[in-house]
């Protein structure tokens, strides 16, 4: 048993133990209310609900403002009244079901007490089956804090209720209530509600530590931003000690926009991820980060990178922003267009070799950027004929949020095949085009690379041809030791063919 069951079997144990204790034994005469953002489920409903909406609408975020002007209670009834919410797709935390299971089964009412819509109340209770009772907030009322308190005092008197929160909000019902029983709250917030005198039973606490932070910012991806860096190795400026420190700051201010983008991603992503065999586990779709914190972290991160980029040429910036929108296009709705998707992250591998030549003040050469082309597409279609594999033996008819169906599987192998040979094609065009004995003295070992990109491409398809590829080929060439060689080799051939070596 992992570390992590065992605190779950005993957080369960224990909450057993505390509903037989002799203090407990009249816990059944009164109701058990239980909030729903961030103590029954790790989400926010009402996050969920608006950034569903801007899914499929974008244009009504324009509405926001003029709906928050009538109240927060009015803003969530505008949002709930346009989106069809799925209460299957919440992360539910299993040790407070199962508590409230052990109650049910004892005969106590349980009444859910949210300050989520009353719609999305009722789809919550209707779907678990546990409630006796909902209660959320309508057009004028956003049941929160004082106002929450009130109503529950209202039906069952002070003191007349436990409640289950955990959130600084609900400390005005855990004043009015029999039994505190806080949820994933801060030490902080605990503490607090010990000096008041408060009746406290601690339950489950979801952590974020610093691997899952940084797998939120996905910094393992950063390592795309060496793209960067390939105008000035071309350009064969290897000595030039400034631009490489400006690169490198252009890498950093890159890697905070890219982290933003892919939380943005996990933002708009977060019902489709539930359901992914892996994705599921990613911060955002498990809980670990609130939404509304997610958001906050996105726009700090690229507040970052735009101030690094402050001190480098300002076409850096128009293109470290122009990557910026498109990477988030990509996530709201191009990455459901058949073909477009693939082409849109192309260009976004493309954007770091234009914005590593911005830096420096290269010229990118038609050269480059038809090989760039080829390559970047051939990688991109792998991603996606990747995926089609592991739905090919599943009941569904497409990718989830993708426009490929399970009969586009060849399509995408043809294309993908045919890039990559095309990309090596662009190279040995190159190889003969009398531009290379001007850059190189020992031609032959650039053929020799040339011959290793080639193998390196034919073993990402034939990884995939087997279901051998993970989700992102980058990734895959992180983790593959064979990549890592052919690279070594390839970057040895440049060295030895370069006047630097070569002579």
């Amino acid at each position: 048993m992992t570390e992590k069951e065992e605190k779950s079997t005993g957080a369960r144990e224990d909450l057993r133990s505390k509903s037989t204790d002799s203090h407990f034994e009249e816990s059944n005469e009164v109701p058990l209310c239980v909030d729903l953002d961030g103590t029954l489920v790790y989400s926010d409903t009402s996050w969920e609900s608006v950034i569903r909406l801007l899914r499929r609408w974008p244009w009504m975020v324009v509405c926001f403002p003029f709906w928050l002007l009538r109240g927060r209670a009015h803003f969530k009834a505008e949002v709930a009244s346009r989106v069809n919410f799925e209460p299957e797709c919440l992360g539910y935390i299993e040790e407070i079901l199962e508590f409230l299971n052990d109650e049910k089964a004892k005969g106590r009412l349980l009444v859910l007490a949210t300050a989520a819509n009353q719609s999305v109340a009722d789809i919550v209770s209707r779907y678990l089956g546990l409630f006796d009772r909902a209660l959320g907030s309508d057009e004028k009322i956003n049941l929160k804090g004082p106002r929450k308190a009130e109503a529950l005092v209202g039906s069952y008197g002070k003191q007349g209720f436990d409640y289950v929160g955990n959130d600084q909000a609900d400390i005005a019902v855990w004043e009015q209530a029999r039994i505190a029983y806080v949820v994933n709250a801060s030490e902080g917030l605990r503490r607090r509600m010990s000096d008041m005198g408060s009746h406290i039973e601690k339950m489950p606490m979801l952590n974020l530590n610093l691997c899952d932070f940084a797998r939120a910012l996905r910094m393992h991806h950063w390592i795309k931003n060496a793209l960067l860096l390939v105008p000035l190795v071309a350009a064969h400026r290897f000595a030039d000690i400034s631009e490489w420190t400006k690169l490198m700051i252009g890498v950093i201010a890159f890697g905070f926009c890219a982290s933003s983008t892919y939380l943005v991603n996990d933002l708009l992503d977060i019902e489709s991820d539930r359901r992914h065999r892996s994705k599921r586990a990613r911060v955002i779709a498990s809980g670990k980060l609130r939404i509304s914190k997610g958001i906050y972290l996105a726009l700090g991160l690229l507040a970052v990178g735009v101030l690094l980029s402050l001190g480098l040429p300002e076409s850096f910036l128009a293109c470290l922003l122009i990557y910026w929108l498109g990477a988030n296009l990509y996530s709201l709705f191009l990455k459901q267009i058949y073909l477009v998707d693939v082409v849109v992250l192309t260009g976004l591998y493309f954007i770091r070799i234009l914005s590593g030549a911005e830096i420096v003040d290269v010229v990118v050469s038609p050269w480059l950027f038809v090989f760039s082309l080829f390559f970047f597409l051939s990688l991109a279609l792998s991603k996606r004929y990747v995926e089609l594999l592991r739905i090919a033996d599943l009941p569904v008819t497409k990718i989830p949020g993708r426009g490929y169906g399970t009969g586009d599987g060849w399509v995408v192998l043809f294309l993908g095949v045919g890039s990559g040979v095309l990309s090596i094609v662009v190279l040995a065009f190159y190889m003969n085009s009398g531009h290379i004995d001007t850059l190189y003295r020992k031609a032959e070992f650039i053929w020799i690379g040339v011959l290793l990109t080639l193998v390196w491409i034919s073993r990402v398809w034939y990884r995939a041809k087997r279901g051998l590829l993970d989700d992102d080929p980058i990734i895959f060439a992180i983790k593959d030791r064979t990549s890592y060689v052919i690279l070594g080799l390839i970057i040895v051939c440049v060295l030895l063919s370069s006047p630097i070596l070569g002579r």
